[in-house]
């Protein structure tokens, strides 16, 4: 780490009134200031950081926190924000640490900080839908289209709403890299209930390989799949009947996984003249 002692930085009475109170040095390398600050005042951004969870800073009151690095706060529009290790200065504070040492930036905007929020959080087996949440404070423009035509679909994500329609990040992102995130929103509308227009929760909470299913069949089938017949046939057959099939079919394996769900679909679909054997 390059470090140059007594660099220059003044602090004003607005960075003291965030909680940093001194600067130290100066990472040439990180283009940041290790500070002693006030873990009292230092403050989480929840448009990007995952909510606090008080048992998690419990924990880490056991461990050494000498081992775990710094936590990397931002100064941005007055306020002094944790950028990492949100958890690692609520276990000081629970000491009773007045005073922590921080690696303090201050020229981040808030998309930068989330971008770096996600990308430091990536190394660290993040839950999917922190980073997702972080990506589109970040502007990311994938996770942004993402989200534009799951809600112009009238689908919700677990980022936004604890009891939302899309739940899993992986098969979002699996679908939006091969290019075909809009089709398979738009089969995933055929399982909505009518009276609410909420994704049936058999699918949304319980089967994401019914999801994945329905991807490997638009793939199958290709875009002709994707039409209003097709969508009618789905909403008539339903998830129940698409379910006790898909087990019906899987046999000797504790649930049915994509292929099997795949396969049945392709069925009853091709039992309609809807579909290709192939």
């Amino acid at each position: 780490m390059a470090i140059l002692y007594g660099a220059k930085m003044k602090l004003n009475k607005t960075h003291k009134a965030a909680g940093i109170l001194n600067v130290l040095f100066h990472d040439v390398k990180m283009d940041a200031y290790i500070c002693e600050c006030d873990p009292n005042l230092l403050i989480a951004d929840q448009d990007y950081q995952r909510p606090h969870d008080e048992k998690h800073s419990d924990r880490m009151k056991s461990k050494n926190m000498l081992v775990w690095g710094y936590p990397i706060v931002s100064f941005r529009a007055g306020k002094a924000r944790i950028v990492e290790g949100q958890h690692r200065t609520e276990s000081f504070k629970k000491k009773g640490n007045n005073t922590i040492y921080a690696l303090v930036k201050f020229n981040l905007s808030k998309s930068q900080e989330a971008d770096q929020y996600a990308e430091l959080n990536t190394m660290k087996r993040p839950n999917a839908w922190n980073q997702f949440k972080a990506r589109l404070t970040s502007g990311n423009a994938k996770y942004r289209n993402m989200q534009r035509i799951a809600t112009d679909a009238g689908f919700t994500l677990l980022c936004d709403d604890k009891n939302a329609d899309l739940r899993n990040t992986n098969i979002m992102l699996e679908a939006y890299d091969c290019g075909l995130f809009a089709d398979w929103v738009q089969l995933l509308t055929a399982f909505t209930i009518r009276d609410d227009g909420k994704l049936d929760r058999a699918i949304s909470r319980n089967s994401i390989e019914l999801q994945r299913g329905l991807l490997d069949l638009r793939r199958s089938q290709g875009e002709t799949i994707v039409n209003n017949r097709v969508l009618r046939a789905l909403r008539e057959i339903g998830a129940d009947l698409i379910h006790r099939e898909a087990t019906r079919r899987c046999d000797c394996k504790p649930r049915p996984n994509r292929s099997d769900y795949h396969e049945v679909l392709k069925g009853l679909l091709l039992g309609r003249g809807l579909a290709r054997a192939a």
